[in-house]
């Protein structure tokens, strides 16, 4: 297994990454940390096999593990608060056995899991409606059911999206180096091109979009 402190440099590069050194590097106040890498102060979080049997089945979670777990869920929401604009709350419980639950809550979507376990069909779809009542907006699921799957996936997508806008947007063959901010920062649809340039079709924040068209009217 490779050290995390010999990670590939790509590796470190990814946006969670970074931003979970952002957390650690937060808390270092005094500067008693310059001295490490990212890579080193990353590395409480890598178990492999020899690690993981000295771990008890059952255990109250010393405060320093409990701490690298709220950085490390923090980290999460603020990546996903980036990518939809929509702010993240996370809330950790533990038990003192060392079992619990973390949940981040952003927007209205309620999801209940785990209705699979709950009897029968027949009470399966009692204890479902009685959350719908309760719930109007809630999706009531189990993980365990691909078409439950995707239709979360697909209602968290369409929350995220509701406020983005389709446009199209032209880049001259003169400034095809900015094709990169394009796949960067929208979704694109379609390109098509012709004599003068490519074409993009693509989804993203208004001001987004109004920020690129901008910068590539700038480009001669």
């Amino acid at each position: 297994m490779t050290d995390v402190a010999e990670a590939p440099t790509d590796v470190m590069q990814d946006p969670f990454i970074r931003e979970l050194v952002k957390q650690w590097r937060a808390q270092d106040t005094h500067g008693a940390w310059e001295g490490k890498t990212d890579a080193m102060l990353l590395d409480p979080y890598v178990l492999d096999a020899d690690k993981r049997k000295e771990l008890p089945m059952m255990a109250d979670p010393d405060p320093e593990t409990l701490w690298r777990m709220e950085l490390y869920y923090n980290a999460i929401a603020l990546s996903i608060e980036r990518e939809t604009k929509v702010m993240v709350s996370p809330m950790l419980k533990m038990h003192h056995e060392g079992f619990g639950r973390q949940v981040l809550i952003a927007g209205r979507l309620i999801v209940f899991n785990k209705i699979d376990r709950v009897g029968d069909a027949e009470e399966q779809a009692e204890r479902e409606a009685a959350l719908r009542a309760a719930y109007p907006d809630c999706e009531v699921m189990s993980a365990r059911r691909p078409d439950d799957v995707a239709k979360l996936r697909g209602k968290i997508v369409a929350y995220f999206q509701k406020d983005l806008i389709e446009a199209e947007l032209f880049l001259p063959w003169s400034a095809q180096q900015l094709r990169g901010d394009i796949y960067a920062h929208c979704e694109v649809l379609e390109e098509r091109a012709d004599g003068d340039g490519a074409f993009f079709h693509v989804r993203g924040e208004p001001d987004m979009i109004e920020n690129l068209r901008a910068k590539f009217s700038q480009e001669p």
